[in-house]
């Protein structure tokens, strides 16, 4: 469908239009394996270890850590690029500023878990600290998703 601009321009958004959300998908099924692995090592601390199948693996939680917020930056990168190209504006809906805020949140929560790798002091105030950032931006990022769905559909 085309998207009609105040000034007279049409534009048909092409399959990069579609490329920002299939790629922060991929990034969410990276986060919800890194995230998963988290629970199961904060449930190994409180001594609940055998509520969930698996075992906490730093190496993978890690790695899946960092591929998951490369692919959601550089998802957001996109979606600002295809943003401004079709619809000529970047910050214009609240999805986009929620998006900051993800990012924000999600970065505080990767620099306490590099610390946490380097030994920081009062490490389980820390991790439990590195859980409530990644687990907070987790539910905002639902509801990213739920407006990124509403604005495909307003704008396509």
């Amino acid at each position: 469908m085309a998207v009609f601009f105040a000034n007279g321009f049409i534009r048909v958004p092409g399959i990069s239009a579609f490329i920002h959300p299939i790629w922060i998908l991929a990034a969410i099924v990276f986060g919800v394996a890194a995230g998963y692995l988290g629970l199961l090592r904060y449930l190994q601390v409180k001594g609940k270890g055998g509520l969930l199948p698996g075992r906490f693996n730093p190496k993978a939680h890690i790695a899946f850590g960092a591929l998951f917020l490369v692919l959601l930056s550089s998802g957001f990168l996109w979606g600002i690029w295809t943003a401004h190209r079709y619809h000529g504006a970047i910050a214009r809906s609240f999805h986009f500023y929620l998006g900051v805020v993800i990012l924000i949140l999600y970065a505080i929560g990767a620099v306490i878990g590099f610390l946490l790798t380097r030994g920081i002091k009062a490490r389980r105030r820390w991790a439990f600290i590195h859980m409530c950032f990644n687990y907070s931006a987790c539910t905002l990022l639902g509801l990213q998703v739920i407006l990124g769905i509403l604005l495909l559909r307003e704008y396509l």
